[in-house]
């Protein structure tokens, strides 16, 4: 199918969606908001095999193996939400392409990330590029996803990680930590279709029309995402070269800010509420004090509500 960057309809650019007055926080803030309103519904029990799933997942060391820029990006032919077949060779005759893999549904860090990066479209399309969205999920499943959210872009299915091995970005879930997750409604199994409890890590690479890698940001920890305006300023300007120097420094900034809240938040969880002798645990929110959540202040649950995509 001949995949333009107005083949993709369903929502209204005008519609609620695309100017929330929570947009006016920067992407991860918004993904450390969703993070602490998990925390706060969640054992203590259960955060600690969290994080220590999260560390476990970073000393696997996948963005030191992943490609990087500026290798050039391995071709690929999947499923979009229509059913029509999406080739990477095909949109780089159209122009640069902004790829981002993403865990599936289930994840709502990863429905936040795709709905902040659908604000950024026409900003996106501007630069002459195309924005595609990759995730393992079956293809019921991506189309369940494309549908509830209105995405004006192709959502590929990538069954059996073949695409995101290529990009060496995979990485399978520890069985410790599988329970908890199906707990969670995270049932990758079903999701994806197979028993593998394969996923790629969050990651997102910037493709020029000559099919190099300029730009990637790739992240094992799945609270962090790159942020939009740094994807949108990392797309080649195809009237002028971009130099490695400038890649770099666009690489750094998102990298920068993602370790100090990274920080910021770990030792927020030293702080956390200790049970005393004689009466209960009381959950807390890394922060200790917030029990509301979002614009519209909700409770954590209605609140985490927002980012899950229900069939």
């Amino acid at each position: 199918m001949a995949v333009s960057n107005g083949d993709y309809g369903g929502g209204d650019p005008n519609d609620r969606h695309y100017h929330d007055d929570d947009y006016q926080q920067s992407l991860e803030e918004e993904l450390s908001e969703i993070l602490e309103a998990f925390y706060s519904i969640i054992s203590e029990e259960e955060m600690n095999k969290y994080q220590a799933f999260v560390e476990k997942t970073e000393q696997m060391k996948i963005k030191r193996r992943s490609i990087d820029a500026p290798e050039r990006a391995p071709d690929f032919e999947l499923p979009d939400q229509d059913g029509e077949t999406v080739t990477l060779k095909h949109l780089l005759e159209q122009g640069p392409v902004v790829l981002v893999f993403y865990r599936g549904k289930w994840c709502p860090q990863c429905n936040a990330t795709i709905m902040r990066l659908q604000r950024e479209l026409e900003k996106i399309k501007a630069k002459g590029a195309t924005l595609v969205a990759i995730s393992p999920m079956l293809p019921d499943g991506t189309r369940v996803f494309s549908t509830k959210r209105e995405l004006l872009f192709p959502v590929l299915s990538d069954v059996g990680n073949h695409v995101a091995r290529k990009f060496n970005i995979t990485f399978t879930v520890p069985e410790e930590i599988r329970p908890e997750m199906m707990t969670w409604g995270e049932d990758v199994p079903a999701h994806n279709g197979d028993d593998t409890w394969e996923i790629p890590v969050p990651s997102t690479y910037v493709i020029s029309k000559e099919g190099k890698i300029v730009w990637a940001y790739v992240n094992e920890d799945p609270s962090h995402r790159a942020e939009p305006e740094d994807i949108v300023a990392a797309i080649p300007d195809e009237k002028e070269k971009e130099t490695n120097g400038s890649q770099k420094e666009r690489k750094g900034k998102t990298k920068k800010l993602s370790s100090s809240l990274k920080d910021s938040l770990k030792r927020a969880f030293k702080k956390r509420t200790k049970r005393t002798k004689g009466e209960p645990t009381v959950e807390r929110s890394p922060r200790n004090s917030r029990t509301k959540f979002g614009r519209k202040k909700q409770d954590a649950g209605d609140f985490l509500g927002n980012y899950l995509i229900k069939e």
